[in-house]
């Protein structure tokens, strides 16, 4: 895009935290990422107290550990894969854990999911911003990587890792051999545990009971 390939021009600008013209694709789909996940959580229940500490302990966490260093161009910032650890790490964790058997986090669809990760690279991104001076007659570009910036594609990747494999909502998803035979998912483990019981358990111990 244009914008992206022209040098940044400024928007908007916080102490050293400044919003560019290269800040404008993570500006317009970060809103509406976090829009989505929201009606959807509201619509189906799932939000949780907790929500708000795990991503106050993920922001703080990363606040704590993250060092901005050279990206592109001899620019400091934010490496993607940085900011995106903790939920890569997670998603890694939570694969083992259901081919291992284990039942899937039924309370936690795709659509909250992605709320705590959208809300956590956002509030870590710009944290790291604050608390970190910029060189001098330097800014620090909120979404300065335009259509490459964390910020844009992180969100929708993690969710769709999330839901593609792990959400039991998804056809794709790891569960147990009882559900494979029932066109439930693809993946099959032990065919003990780990079934998908946010879809029609009663439905699907019936089923299984008939066949």
């Amino acid at each position: 895009m244009v914008f992206c390939e022209a040098p940044p021009l400024i928007l908007f600008l916080h102490g050293d935290l400044a919003i560019t013209t290269r800040s404008i694709p993570s500006v317009l789909a970060v809103p509406i990422y976090l829009l989505v996940c929201l009606v959807l959580c509201i619509r189906r229940r799932t939000l949780g107290w907790v929500d708000p500490l795990i991503v106050a302990g993920l922001v703080a966490g990363q606040l704590a550990l993250l060092k901005t260093g050279v990206v592109t161009d001899g620019a400091a910032g934010l490496p993607g894969y940085a900011l995106l650890a903790p939920f890569m790490i997670f998603l890694a964790g939570y694969a083992v854990w259901r081919l291992t058997g284990k039942k899937p986090l039924s309370n936690w669809p795709w659509p909250r999911f992605g709320l705590v990760a959208t809300l956590t690279l956002l509030l870590s991104d710009i944290g790291i911003a604050l608390i970190t001076p910029a060189a001098s007659g330097k800014v620090w570009q909120l979404g300065g990587a335009c259509m490459k910036d964390a910020l844009l594609i992180g969100p929708p990747f993690v969710m769709i890792v999330f839901y593609w494999l792990l959400d039991c909502r998804s056809s794709m998803v790891f569960c147990s051999q009882k559900c494979v035979r029932l066109g439930r998912c693809r993946f099959g483990m032990d065919g003990k545990s780990g079934d998908c019981h946010c879809q029609g358990d009663k439905d699907l111990e019936e089923a299984s009971r008939a066949s």
